[in-house]
């Protein structure tokens, strides 16, 4: 007899709208499903959406660090959720849990900034 292990996981980004569900199932494929707004990573990029601290100031080379660094999050953001989703879809299942991995921590990045745009 052998055993199976259900595992459903939700990783949320409110502030980013964005929602992640995955199942692991023992001996069977993980499934990822994402949903997010239409469009997310294909707006265009504004300095007014660099997030700094209140009270800080920052030099040019320092805001033009952080923006650099805002659009690294955005790309690798959305590049491992297109990877993600080209894997499941061809069935290359192999790198699913790292590929979903650095999918999330860019996430977690952005949606730590969005969180300080808002308070």
């Amino acid at each position: 007899m052998v055993k199976t292990m259900n595992r459903h996981e939700e990783i949320d980004f409110p502030n980013l709208d964005v929602h992640i569900d995955v199942f692991r199932v023992t001996g069977k494929p993980t499934v990822v499903d994402v949903r997010m707004p239409k469009g997310l990573f294909s707006r265009d990029f504004s300095a007014t959406d660099c997030v700094v601290e209140a009270g800080t100031v920052l030099t040019e080379r320092e805001r033009s660090e952080q923006r650099h660094s805002i659009c690294n999050n955005l790309h690798v953001a959305s590049l491992s959720l297109d990877i993600l989703k080209r894997q499941v879809v061809d069935g290359d299942l192999d790198d699913i849990e790292t590929t979903l991995r650095i999918a999330v921590e860019s996430l977690r990045e952005l949606e730590q900034l969005a969180s300080h745009k808002d308070g």
